[in-house]
């Protein structure tokens, strides 16, 4: 009986391999499916607990993404949908976050929206690694005192590097025609699940107690390329921008002021509820 698997085993991990290649080969990095924990990091004397250093033995990143000589750059993870409702998915998830934030390695944890392109970029993921090699490239030249040390890496001065400058460029546009009363939107932002997790409310008033939502959630550790609070609110934004499109179009119905209210209830309850676990 050939008892044979396939490594990916459905068309999103073939995708996010795809747009990982597709954006590591650029600075001749390699992407590795499927590798155990204790294989990307030593954990022996690490630090980690029981718990923690049991499970890194058996468990593993969906994928990492290496450095030219094969050296571990950044583990990915794929969430699906169920992540956020299955109990035991989220307490290996937050034991990933834990190993990863312990022993310093970065996690980028990522869902099917990541696959979307932005910019000029083919997807979110693939603009991610781009970015992160970039900033890589910045530190070292930093020590080799081509840059100034207190010069601070800042991603969206890279030129070229910026996707979402397009949608903060058409509100503002579209604020300086009239056809919104804001020239950017008010942002929310809070985190919670120890810290991994942030999420960002844009909200643009478009009219007498008419108003555009955009919402975005990022998860990761110790990825600063592009720190998951700054990322969640530039895709926050993007939706926003999105919307104002469809609203300019007449395909879409604007929030009241209350469900505006609702919304920023809903965000403040599930940050105070998450930091009392």
């Amino acid at each position: 009986m050939d008892r044979r698997r396939k490594i990916l085993v459905n068309r999103y991990e073939e995708l996010t391999n795809e747009a990982l290649l597709r954006a590591a080969k650029k600075f001749g990095a390699h992407v590795f499916p499927k590798v155990r924990i204790a294989d990307a990091m030593d954990i022996n004397r690490s630090g980690l607990n029981d718990q923690e250093y049991s499970y890194a033995l058996k468990a593993h990143f969906d994928f990492i993404v290496t450095e030219k000589d094969l050296t571990v750059s950044f583990a990915v993870e794929f969430d699906e949908a169920y992540h956020k409702l299955d109990t035991d998915a989220a307490l290996k998830d937050e034991l990933k976050n834990s190993i990863c934030s312990k022993l310093g390695l970065p996690l980028l944890r990522m869902t099917s929206e990541y696959l979307k392109a932005v910019g000029r970029f083919p997807s979110l993921v693939g603009w991610l690694v781009e970015i992160y090699f970039l900033c890589e490239g910045f530190y070292a030249a930093q020590q080799e005192g081509q840059i100034p040390d207190d010069e601070p890496w800042l991603w969206f001065s890279v030129l070229g590097y910026d996707p979402f400058i397009s949608s903060r460029a058409f509100i503002q546009k579209t604020y300086s025609s009239g056809g919104c009363l804001q020239p950017k939107p008010e942002i929310i932002r809070t985190n919670n699940q120890k810290g991994h997790l942030e999420s960002a409310l844009a909200i643009l008033n478009v009219g007498d107690n008419q108003y555009l939502i955009g919402f975005a959630q990022c998860a990761a550790v110790k990825f600063y390329a592009v720190p998951p609070s700054e990322l969640c609110e530039e895709l926050a934004i993007l939706a926003v921008s999105e919307d104002l499109d469809k609203f300019q179009r007449n395909q879409l119905k604007p929030y009241s002021l209350n469900e505006v209210a609702q919304w920023k209830v809903r965000m403040r309850q599930a940050e105070k509820r998450d930091r009392l676990l």
